[in-house]
């Protein structure tokens, strides 16, 4: 049986209004439920920020803080950390073996590795 790399856990940090959340996913079903205003939103804005590098900007930093960062690991074992602040905006890929490689000035781009590593191509639905 191929076994389907898929997210496991994300970690939001200092991101819209979550000042420190992790969020653990099944294998299977997810669903994100919760009261208006609860985040849940920023919580998929997180996702799309780390593996499409978007929105854009920075406002997305929690306020009265100065940075922010999202981490996506999967469930190989595969971790991309996406970091921001008023002047940095870095990639961070970690293999099954945590190694690391830091990838700056990417312009409005995802880094082709962060792309290959991932294998979650973007779906644009008109």
């Amino acid at each position: 049986m191929i076994s389907m790399k898929y997210i496991e856990k994300v970690i939001l940090e200092n991101f819209q209004s979550h000042k420190s959340s992790i969020i653990e996913f099944d294998d299977q079903l997810n669903v994100i439920v919760g009261p208006s205003d609860s985040g849940k939103t920023a919580i998929l804005r997180g996702i799309r920020w780390a593996l499409y590098n978007e929105p854009s900007g920075d406002y997305f930093i929690r306020e009265g803080t100065s940075e922010c960062s999202v981490t996506v690991i999967f469930n190989d074992g595969t971790k991309i950390k996406r970091y921001r602040n008023k002047s940095k905006n870095i990639y961070f890929l970690y293999d099954s073996n945590n190694n690391e490689t830091k990838f700056e000035g990417f312009g409005t781009s995802v880094p082709q590795e962060i792309i290959d590593e991932t294998g979650i191509k973007k779906i644009t639905i008109r």
